[in-house]
C-alpha cells in the first residue's frame, strides 16, 4: 500500500513539475512587425525579455541577414516569428538538398573503380601530347554506357597538377572490368605543371573525381562537382 501511495505521488509531483516548467510564458515580442527603425530596439527587447532559446536566437541571427541580403525590402512587414519560420523552412531546404548531394555522390562512387595504370608520353614530329591508361570496373548490377569525371593529378604536397577530363562513353558490363587509354592530351612545354608531370608523371598521386554515371536502363546520377 505504501509502495502505490508513493508512485501515485510521484506521478501527481512529475505532472504537475512538467506543468510548471511549461508554463514560461511566450514572447511578445516576436509577434511585433519589423520596420525599417526598430529591429534592433526588437532585438534588444527580445533578448532582455530572455524567453526564447539559444536556437530561436540563432535562426532570427541568421534570418534577419539573409532576408536583408536577398532584399532590403524582404525583412520590413514581418514579425520576429516570421523570421525565424523563413530561416528554419530554408535550412530544411538547404539539408535536404545536401542530403540529394551527398547521396548522389556517394552511388556515383559505389557504381565503380577507377585505377590509373600508366602516363605515357605519346610525341610526334608535330605535336607533343600525353596518354593515360588506366582499368575501370562496373561493381554495379546495371550496365554503364557513360561515365564521366576527372583524373587529378597531385605532387607530393597533394595540390593538383594538372586535371584531365576523362569521357567513357562505352557500355561497361556489369561486374567487369575494361582498361582502356585517353584520347591525347596535348602537352605544353611552357607550362612547370606539364613539365613536371613529365618528369614524374608515373610517381605522382593520381586521384579520381568522378562527376556523372549513366546506366543503360536510363537512371542518370549527376552531374555533380
Amino acid at each position: 500500500m505504501k509502495t502505490k501511495t508513493a508512485i501515485l505521488t510521484l506521478i501527481i509531483f512529475s505532472f504537475t513539475f512538467n506543468n510548471c516548467t511549461n508554463d514560461k510564458p511566450n514572447s511578445k515580442i516576436l509577434n511585433q512587425v519589423i520596420t525599417r527603425d526598430n529591429i534592433t530596439s526588437l532585438t534588444e527587447q527580445l533578448i532582455s525579455e530572455n524567453l526564447i532559446s539559444k536556437e530561436e536566437i540563432d535562426l532570427i541571427a541568421m534570418g534577419i541577414t539573409r532576408l536583408t541580403l536577398l532584399n532590403q525590402d524582404t525583412l520590413v512587414g514581418k514579425t520576429l516569428a516570421d523570421v525565424i519560420k523563413i530561416q528554419k523552412d530554408a535550412e530544411i531546404e538547404s539539408s535536404i538538398a545536401g542530403l540529394r548531394l551527398a547521396s548522389t555522390k556517394s552511388e556515383i562512387v559505389l557504381s565503380h573503380k577507377f585505377e590509373m595504370l600508366q602516363f605515357l608520353k605519346n610525341d610526334s614530329a608535330d605535336f607533343k601530347t600525353n596518354l593515360i591508361t588506366f582499368k575501370v570496373t562496373n561493381l554495379s548490377d546495371n550496365n554503364i554506357k557513360n561515365l564521366q569525371g576527372y583524373l587529378n593529378i597531385m605532387n607530393q604536397q597533394n595540390k593538383i597538377i594538372k586535371k584531365f577530363p576523362i569521357n567513357i562513353k562505352k557500355e561497361l558490363v556489369a561486374h567487369q572490368s575494361y582498361t582502356l587509354t585517353t584520347p591525347p592530351y596535348i602537352h605544353d612545354e611552357n607550362n612547370e605543371n606539364d613539365r613536371e608531370l613529365r618528369i614524374v608523371g608515373n610517381i605522382l598521386k593520381p586521384a579520381w573525381q568522378p562527376i556523372l554515371v549513366e546506366f543503360s536502363n536510363g537512371k542518370k546520377l549527376g552531374p555533380v562537382q
